[in-house]
């Protein structure tokens, strides 16, 4: 599938369950991709996201079983609530320049290897890392309080 350069926004859900989307291509004309709008799209194994992104909406990749691969541009400044909940085969993502990444984020993301986060993070929700049984490696800048009540692994 290819989003064409006339669209600048996914609206919530459009592509929910849709078990025989593989891969997409987003124009560089998108703004913003709502909630939901990939979320349990079980084929789906790899994705880049555009530079005019700003967030990704809560749940937006929840339950994506195939997603191994993604690039997140660093105008991608929030990462909302279980934005990739249950993502269970992701094994990498680009470096995060966000500020903001909301609980839940990458709960269940089993083979989740390593994670490098923005020196400028100022806040890291509740269990944000649950269920990462793989994960080994937190790139994560230490001169600056972060704002968090838990982080669970």
């Amino acid at each position: 599938v290819t989003i064409p350069n006339t669209i600048m926004k996914i609206d919530y859900a459009a592509f929910y369950n849709c078990n025989s989307l593989e891969s997409i291509t987003l124009s560089s004309s998108i703004k913003e991709i709502e909630e939901f709008t990939f979320s349990s799209c079980v084929s789906l194994y790899s994705i880049d996201i555009p530079n005019k992104v700003k967030r990704i909406n809560c749940f937006t990749f929840k339950s994506c079983t195939n997603l191994d691969k993604i690039i997140i541009p660093s105008s991608v400044t929030e990462i909302g609530e279980g934005a990739f909940y249950g993502c269970c085969n992701l094994k990498s993502i680009s470096s995060l320049s966000a500020t903001k990444i909301e609980h839940s984020a990458f709960i269940g993301c089993k083979t989740l290897c390593s994670l490098n986060l923005s020196m400028d993070i100022e806040y890291i929700g509740i269990g944000l890392f649950e269920g990462c049984e793989s994960l080994l490696n937190i790139d994560l800048y230490s001169g600056k309080k972060i704002h968090s009540s838990f982080v669970t692994f």
